[in-house]
């Protein structure tokens, strides 16, 4: 019965996609249901709504809960799982995994206790081969029927396992970016543009003075902004609000505490979001608190500007410079100056002083630092004495990287150091020459010059004191030198000159002078005795220099030490100084105690002795090394083992051993720097941990695996298992799988592999049918596979790992499995038996449908025990009885009872004979009872009609007796008819056999004997031939003619043996499996020589593999090509082509009937450009001796096609063709599956 057509007739079941085709195609009579015109109008309205729904949607109806669903919710059933056996199917074997769950639910809806709702649920299926956690928002709610009542279960659902998961995993990236925040020491900020109100985590509203409220007022936060700063933190908001700015928002400004009035720097960064409308709605970012970070920043500012220092790092392998602008003022004499390079310094150094540079830089490449001084013309042309002193920074192959230092103008105290050294020329010149040149000369020194008698009177000073106090020359010699000293200074200095003049001693003094313009600065006046020519005592000599600048470069540099003690307190890396060969600590920040697990007390003492339990460990040793050959230290992830709080624990560190020189060059101290690395290197060694045990896991699975990688589909990794299946040994790693295992060229794994690589998703591959070549025999098995994806570092495909199982035997045995049901199925339906089932233990029935037509009722609404009404009172006592015996152990598990039922609705009798067999557990216990029962109403009705005719003509049959005597010797002479009949069969069979048999004798004789005469003809016919020159024209035509005859004869007998032995050699229950693929290679093989000839061009698809005769299948296809290259047109070279697809059975042609029933058949189309034939001939020419074309145009015996027709039949398929005259033709092929 055609269950499509009968279900299309209902309008409730049109479209709805690929499940409402299932669902016309569903075979309803065998359910509860029964067929579709049965089914009540809510269960069709319902239907009519779900399948046509594009939301997913779910129907239980019924006791049993039959499943009903759209496609819409078909993707959630997954691949290789549910669907489609779902469709149809009780809920508890549709859902086993989850029915604990949903069953409470169906109870509730059908109860009327109200529809349900479950948000989220995590309910676990099976699909995709696997059990999976999946996630479902659902709910029930009932179906009324037309008696008021909930027959049915309406489920809408949607599967939220990917929302689900997002949401875990935004809360865990949420929980990540906040305690990033909290570790940063951010304060976060989500203003909504719309309502001026913002959000902020509870850092921001301390540092703001805020109240805790939920939301805050943006102009309570502007107000606490410092007054300087508010506008433009203001306009920066605006701004970034507009779409024009893109959004972004950075500025720097001070907070003023409302409360405490503490001032706070803060750098505060963010991101509006706009609207399509281009509107901000959304406008969040951080605040960072980098008040220490400016203050130290100005520090370090102050002390670099006030000493006058040029700071700058060169890229040795770019040559750019990174400076500052003093560095620029210094070397160039324009502050402005951007962009200078390596090359531009070297133009400013003095052409004099270049080899001079460049010698120093030699060296200091070699002794890792320089200092040295040079001259450089300016822009203006003036030239300036500086001072450059630096130091290189090495790679880790010892190959300068970078060179970082200062530069100084050193114009000044040069030109006083030269001016001195020419003072003291002058004075030695005044010495032999006139005072008056004595006087020009000390005038013109920028130093101070002086000279005392013996009592320490001044007795000159040149024009530089007199410029410096603005006191006139006489004034200062009668003593108003001193009043230009402040009178802090005055004292002091006053004593020490007098005291050096009581003694006679170098007298050296520091005091701060009053310049004229009022500046105060420091000077420094030395001087010592001189003496007469005669060696008598005359007075002192000296000179006053101004050294507020080097005063001033003291303070900058105790100003510097303080900075740098201050940034590396406040460093962010663990930073501590060590001083001496005994590595004294001098420095540690926070950090750096931290890790050492130890307080301030620290300070003072040497590391050996605060961290003990680094003696064994090589720290000491290796600082000792840095020490001694003033070499840096790095190290990557070193261990270490420290003990904190009493506890021993390892840590893991990056870390810098820095050496740090004084002024001479040598090694006063080391700077240690450590970063703990200990979690990355624990996370480390635990993926490597994690890729050995996979490793681990991947080489001793049962299960096969492998690895391939590239588009070659190249094999990387296989286990023992895999290699097994392959048949091949490990020889075969490394290497393209298609070459290695070339019979895999005829599969599609190839296509699906790159598949895989191409869209990154997953294939999976059920029981696929392979060949393999195993010990250089072909062995076909069936494989359940998975190709995984596996990704690299770009997120790129670079390979699959392939999981496989043989399932084989699983799928030979289901097959048998299918066989076997199918023939039960055959035998009951037959003889129209219905079938039945007891569960014992819960009393529940199953009926075939048969049975329920008999019944009346669905058995799964009643036990048993409730069926007792249906049977005839008389009955009930004795089958209850026989069902009670047959459930004991003493009765075998026999039950054979004979019973009358009592249709309930209709009244009608039936006259049932049962027949069942119980099983019993291991106990002994009875659990089921299954059986099948007959309606013999007819014969028992026949009978007692007969006993009942028999009573009422009881004298009437006395009188006949004779008659009936009468006709019992008719009766005797039928039987004996009958017999003779039989006889005459069983003879007819006989000969039948007999004539098999001389069939095949004929067979034989044909190949040998009748043979032998044509094989003699045709040699006879040969030495005839070998002597024409003395045979005329004629006679050699006659010959030809013989020998033709006798080849056309010898091809004929061949034929008809092939077709007899075809015929005869039905049975192939013994044939084995058959690559068609490979039978038409072999052809194509033998016809190598025809297709060479006719340049023909012959392609093939892929072909399967199914149970056949090779020889036969040999036989088919040589045929068939044999024809396709015989019927060529002259003018075309022939082309032919062979196709395979897969039909179902309903999708066969309705003039293709095939030997076997089947499910599905392989159609093989062989498709050529010849000369085609006329349809109208289509019965003909599959017949013995049948042909369309004469002997002189087409040499032929006319029966190939027949051989043809025989080999399908065999098979139990099919064959017909299509064509036209000189359009080609289409020979297919169909073959069961």
């Amino acid at each position: 019965m055609d269950t499509t057509a009968t279900n299309n007739q209902y309008p409730f079941l049109k479209g709805g996609g690929e499940m409402g085709a299932l669902t016309r195609q569903y075979n309803w009579a065998n359910t509860s249901l029964g067929t579709p015109d049965q089914w009540p109008q809510s269960l069709r309205t319902t239907l009519s709504i779900l399948l046509n729904s594009r939301f997913p949607m779910f129907l239980f109806w019924g006791p049993t809960h039959l499943c009903f669903y759209n496609d819409a919710y078909r993707p959630s059933l997954g691949n290789e799982g549910k669907h489609p056996q779902a469709l149809g199917r009780p809920g508890a074997e549709v859902w086993p995994e989850i029915w604990e769950f949903i069953k409470p639910l169906i109870d509730q809806v059908l109860l009327d206790q109200g529809a349900t709702w479950n948000e989220d649920q995590l309910l676990p299926i099976y699909r995709n081969g696997q059990m999976e956690d999946v996630y479902w928002t659902f709910s029930y709610s009932p179906v009324i029927d037309e008696s008021g009542s909930s027959a049915g279960v309406f489920v809408t659902c949607t599967e939220t396992t990917e929302k689900v998961k997002n949401l875990e995993q935004l809360q865990e990236n949420k929980d990540q970016l906040t305690f990033a925040i909290d570790a940063a020491e951010l304060g976060t900020w989500d203003l909504n543009p719309v309502t001026n109100k913002f959000r902020a985590n509870a850092r921001l509203k301390e540092w703001f003075g805020l109240l805790p409220e939920d939301e805050v007022e943006l102009p309570l936060a502007i107000n606490v902004i410092a007054h300087n700063d508010r506008q433009r933190v203001s306009d920066a908001i605006q701004r970034a609000l507009t779409y024009d700015s893109g959004g972004y928002y950075e500025v720097e400004y001070t907070i003023v505490h409302p409360v405490t009035r503490q001032e706070t720097i803060v750098r505060a960064k963010g991101r509006a979001s706009f609207t399509d409308e281009q509107t901000a709605y959304r406008f969040n970012g951080t605040l960072q608190d980098i008040t220490k970070e400016k203050k130290a920043q100005k520090l370090a500012d102050l002390a670099i500007k006030s000493s006058g220092i040029g700071l700058f790092q060169v890229d040795l392998a770019t040559e750019q410079i990174d400076y500052t602008p003093a560095y620029a003022a210094i070397v160039s004499g324009d502050s402005t100056k951007k962009a200078l390079t390596r090359h531009d310094f070297v133009k400013y150094i003095h052409p004099d002083d270049r080899l001079l540079r460049e010698a120093a830089t030699n060296a200091g490449l070699k002794a890792g630092e320089l200092e040295y001084k040079t001259r450089v013309i300016w822009i203006d042309g003036s030239i300036h004495s500086i001072n450059v002193a630096g130091g290189f920074i090495y790679d880790e192959e010892g190959q300068p990287i970078t060179f970082s230092g200062t530069v100084k103008d050193i114009t000044e105290a040069e030109n006083q150091r030269q001016a001195l050294q020419k003072a003291e020329e002058q004075v030695a010149q005044v010495q032999r020459q006139s005072d008056a040149l004595f006087r020009n000369v000390t005038n013109s020194s920028p130093t101070g010059l002086w000279l005392s008698d013996q009592t320490g009177g001044l007795t000159y000073l040149n024009k530089t004191l007199v410029d410096w106090t603005g006191i006139a020359y006489e004034d200062l010699l009668r003593g108003g030198w001193s009043n230009a000293i402040i009178e802090a200074d005055r004292q002091r200095s006053i004593a020490a000159f007098g005291e050096a003049i009581a003694t006679r001693t170098h007298y050296d003094v520091q005091f701060r002078l009053k310049k004229g313009d009022g500046q105060l600065v420091w000077c420094r006046a030395a001087g010592d005795p001189y003496y007469q020519e005669d060696g008598s005592y005359a007075g002192y000599a000296g000179y006053c220099v101004d050294i507020e600048e080097l005063v001033s470069g003291r303070e900058a540099l105790m100003q510097s030490e303080a900075r740098f003690r201050s940034l590396i307190e406040q460093a962010p890396v663990a930073t501590g100084l060590l001083i001496g060969r005994k590595l004294i600590i001098e420095l540690a920040n926070e950090p750096m105690l931290q890790f050492w697990g130890k307080g301030h007390t620290v300070f003072g003492k040497a590391f050996a002795e605060v961290l003990p339990e680094l003696e064994d460990q090589p720290f000491i040793k290796i600082l000792d090394e840095v020490y001694t050959t003033g070499k840096p230290y790095q190290a990557t992830a070193d261990r270490c083992e420290l003990v904190i709080n009493g506890q021993p624990r390892t840590f893991y560190f990056n870390f810098t051993y820095q050496p740090v020189f004084d002024e001479e060059g040598q090694v006063y101290a080391i700077l240690n720097m450590a970063v703990d690395v200990t979690e990355q290197v624990l996370a480390r060694q635990a993926i490597e941990e994690s890729e050995r045990f996979s490793r681990t896991v991947f080489y001793n699975s049962p299960v096969a695996k492998l690895v391939y990688i590239g588009q070659d589909m190249v094999l990387r990794e296989a286990n023992e298992k895999m290699l097994e299946i392959f048949g091949r040994d490990a020889s075969i790693i490394g290497r393209p799988i298609m070459e290695t295992i070339p019979e895999l060229k005829r599969t599609q794994l190839l296509d699906k592999y790159r598949q895989v690589l191409a869209n990154g998703e997953t294939y999976v591959a059920w029981a696929e049918r392979i060949e393999l070549i195993r010990n250089g025999e072909s062995y076909w098995g069936f494989y359940d596979y998975a190709f995984k994806p596996l990704f690299g570092k770009d997120e790129n495909v670079y390979g699959v790992i392939c999981t496989t199982i043989d399932v084989t035997p699983q799928v030979i045995a289901h097959q048998k499995l299918e066989e076997a049901e199918a023939g039960l199925r055959g035998a009951i339906e037959l003889a129209q038996l219905g079938t039945w089932s007891i569960d014992v233990a819960t009393d529940q029935l199953t009926y075939s449908d048969r049975m329920m037509d008999w019944f009346g009722y669905d058995p799964r609404q009643q036990s048993y025990e409730q069926v007792g009404p249906i049977l005839q009172t008389e009955d009930l006592e004795r089958v209850a009885r026989a069902i009670a015996w047959a459930l004991t152990p003493e009765s075998n598990g026999i039950y054979d009872e004979i019973y009358t039922i009592i249709h309930p609705r209709t009244g009608a009798k039936r006259i049932l004979h049962a027949q069942g067999k119980a099983i019993f557990d291991e106990s002994g216990k009875a659990v089921r009872l299954n059986g099948t029962a007959q309606d013999i109403t007819i014969q028992r009705e026949l009978q007692l009609a007969l006993e009942n005719e028999v009573q009422l003509r009881t004298e009437e049959l006395e009188t006949a007796n004779e008659e009936l005597a009468a006709g019992n010797e008719e009766l005797a002479a039928n039987n004996e008819e009958y017999a003779a009949i039989n006889e005459e069969l069983e003879e007819a069979n006989l000969l039948l056999n007999r004539s098999n048999d001389n069939l095949q004798k004929f067979a034989y004789v044909a190949s040998h004997d009748l043979q032998e005469p044509l094989r003699k003809i045709q040699q006879f016919g040969d030495l005839l031939r070998a002597r024409q020159r003395t045979l005329s024209g004629e006679e050699l035509m006659y010959i030809e003619r013989m020998q033709s005859a006798a080849n056309r004869m010898a091809t004929l007998i061949r034929d008809l043996l092939d077709f007899s032995r075809i015929s005869t050699q039905r049975d192939i229950s013994t044939n084995r499996f058959v690559s068609l693929q490979e039978v038409v290679e072999r052809v194509l093989t033998t016809l190598e020589l025809t297709i060479a000839e006719t340049q023909a061009e012959v392609t093939i698809e892929p072909l399967p593999t199914l149970l056949g005769n090779a020889s036969q299948l040999d036989q088919l296809f040589q045929n068939l090509l044999s024809n396709a290259l015989k019927f060529r047109q002259p003018i075309l070279l022939p082309v032919i082509q062979i196709t395979c697809h897969a039909i179902l059975a309903t999708e066969l042609p309705p003039s293709v009937k095939p030997a076997r029933a089947a499910k599905a058949y392989y159609r093989i189309d062989i498709v050529d450009n010849g000369i085609g034939f006329d349809e109208k001939y289509l019965d003909r020419i599959f017949q013995v001796f049948q042909r369309l074309h004469g002997k002189t145009e087409f040499a032929g015996t006319g029966i190939g096609l027949a051989i043809c027709e025989r080999v399908v039949a065999n098979h139990g398929g099919a064959i017909t063709a299509s064509s036209s005259p000189n359009q080609g033709a289409t020979f297919s092929v169909y073959l069961p599956v």
